[in-house]
């Protein structure tokens, strides 16, 4: 294989289609290649899987790989990338109408996250980055710096009923992270199965009960 700017793999490369860009099928292909590599740190672990045979089992050229990402953690890298608007899109389509109860609220942004540590790709992404962790120092960093883009609707509205004197918080983001932990179990959840549907409703509540319990002003609805 001597192609090192497409990650096609060379049995699907022809003459592009009119009509259609060259980019968007870049970007397609792309997607297809880090779910492929995530599909195979799940099944072989991040540490038993090598660049090599992240190319030779989706067909591409390995140096497209090392030009492309420059290393497995790369991968992650470009993969951890690609998750965020997975989780930001839905927590910013939550209706956060201040009118509405924080525990109406909060419920819906519990689904969200709920959804998005079932969902497979998501599962094995994170369990590869777990597994890489001590590879590399700022790899944690770069974990703590894309939670916190990624929660910002949250944050946001925990900050607006901050302010509004309906919860008592001093550091929004904070308790976006906190809110997600309880919710979810963390990242060492991800070393495990997912919640069953019923087990992910008791969590939720549960988790709903202890944080509204810390949050609420003393005075406020139970």
């Amino acid at each position: 294989m001597h192609d090192t700017d497409t990650l096609m793999p060379m049995t699907a490369r022809r003459a592009p289609r009119r009509g259609r860009p060259r980019k968007e099928e870049e970007l397609r292909l792309q997607d297809e290649f880090l779910d492929h590599c995530m599909q195979q740190f799940l099944s072989g672990g991040y540490h038993g899987t090598t660049m090599d045979q992240l190319a030779r089992s989706f067909g591409a050229s390995k140096s497209t790989l090392y030009l492309r990402y420059g290393s497995k953690v790369g991968l992650l890298r470009a993969a951890m990338e690609r998750a965020e608007p997975l989780l930001r899109t839905p927590l910013e389509a939550v209706d956060a109408d201040p009118r509405r109860s924080p525990r109406d609220v909060l419920r819906e942004f519990g689904w969200v996250l709920l959804q998005y540590s079932a969902d497979p790709g998501i599962r094995a992404l994170w369990s590869a980055v777990i597994e890489a962790k001590n590879e590399v120092d700022d790899l944690v960093l770069e974990v703590t710096e894309g939670t916190a883009r990624t929660l910002q609707p949250l944050a946001r509205y925990f900050e607006q009923m901050s302010a509004a004197g309906v919860l008592r918080l001093t550091n929004p983001l904070y308790a976006a992270s906190t809110f997600t932990e309880m919710v979810t179990g963390g990242l060492s959840r991800y070393m495990r199965g997912p919640f069953s549907e019923a087990e992910g409703a008791t969590a939720l509540e549960q988790a709903l009960d202890l944080f509204l319990r810390g949050v609420e002003p003393r005075d406020g609805p139970a």
